[in-house]
């Protein structure tokens, strides 16, 4: 299960995710994490998403997750030998699972992936802010092999994806809304590694006009404590952000 803290902002709560791997059943895990927070006694200004050392996983895993916060939307192009695929669409979850409230997504230069998948849509739909580091940029979608003689493993890559957007991904990773330094430096990064596939930018298969969704309120009262000290420091920054996301080019 994805590991949930609830930390003080103000007279409310933010709620934590722990997102360590996109598996394929994140989004059963978070709809019923999701359904939780409901029933608390104290209110709930937002859901913060911490994938921090996230290296992807599971497509279908990011896009069900998705499904929570952006419902019935069409998600990242695909692009393979055969041409631009068809982008799969967010299903609609049970209104106890639906989250309607302000989003945050926490990166680092190591969240990578279908990670990237989860954070870049809800930028893309204005869904929610970004804060951290410019991500690992990995915008491609690979299958394993193991070879017959067992000496390693043959990584072969089928499509590349942009953001609903259109932006690219692959080589290029996502910006943060918000900087924080939760890591100096970057350990790799997908444009570093040698032979890798170049951006793709795809078309914009957002629907117009986009749903306005709302932003985390200020906090007005302290925030925290955290167990993690970098993460309360991150929340603060967003008490001198500009007052409206939706204004994001």
């Amino acid at each position: 299960l994805p590991m949930v803290e609830r930390i003080r902002h103000g007279e409310g709560d933010l709620a934590v995710f722990r997102v360590e791997d996109v598996h394929d059943n994140l989004g059963v895990e978070m709809g019923r994490e999701i359904a939780l927070l409901k029933h608390g006694e104290r209110p709930v200004h937002g859901i913060v998403l911490d994938l921090r050392g996230n290296g992807g996983g599971s497509v279908d895993g990011a896009i069900d997750a998705l499904s929570h916060f952006i419902p019935k939307a069409p998600m990242c192009p695909m692009h393979s030998h055969d041409g631009v695929a068809p982008p799969d669409v967010t299903s609609e979850p049970p209104a106890e699972e639906s989250w309607k409230g302000a989003v945050l997504a926490l990166v680092d230069y190591d969240t990578a992936s279908a990670a990237e998948i989860l954070a870049g849509s809800l930028a893309a739909y204005k869904r929610g802010l970004i804060v951290g580091t410019p991500t690992y940029g990995k915008g491609c979608v690979q299958e394993y092999v193991d070879d017959e003689p067992r000496t390693g493993v043959l990584r072969v890559t089928s499509y590349l994806y942009a953001l609903p957007d259109g932006k690219p991904v692959q080589r290029v990773g996502l910006k943060p809304d918000i900087y924080y330094p939760f890591m100096k430096t970057a350990k790799d990064l997908e444009a570093k590694t040698p032979h890798v596939a170049p951006p793709w930018s795809g078309p914009d298969v957002r629907e117009k006009p986009l749903v306005e969704y709302p932003e985390l309120p200020k906090a007005g009262g302290p925030i925290g404590p955290c167990r993690d000290k970098a993460l309360c420091a991150a929340i603060e920054l967003l008490e001198h952000r500009p007052p409206r996301i939706a204004k994001r080019k």
